[in-house]
């Protein structure tokens, strides 16, 4: 039986994608920089997991920027992280469960440095880490996955304690990965998880979690001070023009209408005229575009309505003739009274011909699910 609802969100689709291309907004080589890689071939293969913990005996320097090119975090104060990879979108979320205080330590085996962090800064080559000393309580990092191959890495350790540490997929019921510890009495243990893994065309996350189970002693823990995120690939996953309208014909939850796009050339810092309920202000990451580099922008979004607000940060980069060549995006759902930073990106070509980007604030979940309504427009100072 013929889905007409199907027909009528193919139709529009295609209607839209023939006016971008006919206005010349859509180039059908450009390639679209999604959040995650999109697959438009079906896969009947399930993702794949594999780990390695290896005991760590001597002092070593690990240098977070070359060992994450797609995102970091270092552990160390009272709240957790404390500094970050500056990345157009974190991959690494850190949370701690049924753990009353967060401490602090500075005696971690490892030394750290990095020259790519946010708030800007370098690597201090300390060794400083988070520790929880509550039974049954922990540290968690979720990590999104696709079918490009990723290489995590978590350094972390225990002290006259016993407990385990487990990775699991979020739609599994039962850990793929399981290492039991059992150290005795102020005995020490450091040890850093590798962990490689590639997903299928599914949208799924890799948790991995830490938990104490028994103390040792009074002051038993379990501690965190690092993980990294590593992937083969571009940080900045691609599909084409071609591809992303065949994953747009897939959907039928699909909401269009009428936008204006806010042209924006590169260079400098620039703001939005606030628009109450929501305002936007943002940096580029360099002065003017320069060929082979990674532009960035760094948007923050402040929701001033007591309601969320979802909202879809997008980046677009367009050749001379104003064909588009790429596009990134990142969405976010904003809390009432809160405020996010959110960092779309583009590599750049080697060639640079007159290209120029543009920042666009929509609201929307992604490019598939959005009422294509701005939120703010920006004036840009050169």
């Amino acid at each position: 039986m013929l889905n007409l609802q199907k027909v009528k969100a193919v139709t529009w689709v295609c209607l839209i994608a023939l006016m971008l291309t006919s206005f010349g907004l859509i180039n059908p080589q450009a390639h679209v920089y999604a959040q995650q890689p999109v697959s438009t071939q079906a896969s009947s293969e399930s993702p794949s997991l594999s780990a390695e913990a290896k005991v760590l005996d001597s002092e070593f320097t690990v240098n977070l920027s070359e060992e994450g090119n797609q995102d970091w975090i270092r552990l160390g104060d009272g709240y957790g992280i404390k500094a970050r990879k500056a990345v157009w979108k974190e991959s690494i979320q850190f949370q701690t469960f049924n753990a009353r205080n967060l401490n602090t330590f500075d005696d971690y085996i490892a030394k750290f440095t990095w020259n790519d962090s946010t708030p800007k800064s370098v690597g201090d080559e300390l060794r400083y880490g988070n520790f929880i000393g509550d039974i049954n309580g922990g540290w968690q990092l979720t990590i999104p996955i696709s079918y490009t191959p990723m290489k995590v890495k978590v350094y972390a350790g225990a002290w006259g304690a016993k407990g385990k540490v487990e990775a699991y997929f979020s739609d599994g019921t039962e850990p793929e990965y399981v290492d039991e510890f059992d150290t005795v009495s102020a005995i020490g243990i450091r040890e850093l998880y590798t962990f490689d893994v590639q997903g299928d065309n599914k949208e799924r996350s890799l948790i991995i979690k830490s938990t104490l189970e028994e103390k040792r002693n009074p002051y038993g823990n379990i501690s965190i001070a690092a993980t990294s995120l590593w992937t083969s690939g571009d940080p900045f996953p691609t599909m084409t023009t071609d591809e992303f309208v065949q994953v747009q014909e897939s959907q039928t939850d699909i909401s269009l209408a009428p936008t204006i796009v806010t042209e924006m050339k590169s260079a400098g810092d620039f703001d939005s005229q606030p628009q109450e309920p929501i305002s936007i202000s943002a940096t580029w990451n360099m002065e003017s575009l320069e060929a082979g580099k990674l532009l960035t922008a760094e948007v923050k979004i402040a929701n001033h309505q007591k309601s969320p607000q979802q909202v879809l940060v997008m980046m677009a980069l367009y050749d001379g003739e104003g064909k588009m060549e790429g596009i990134s995006y990142v969405s976010r759902t904003l809390n009432g009274g809160s405020e996010e930073r959110l960092i779309p990106g583009i590599r750049l070509p080697e060639v640079l011909n007159g290209h120029m980007a543009k920042v666009m604030v929509w609201e929307g979940e992604n490019l598939n699910i959005t009422t294509m309504q701005p939120l703010a427009d920006f004036s840009m100072k050169k």
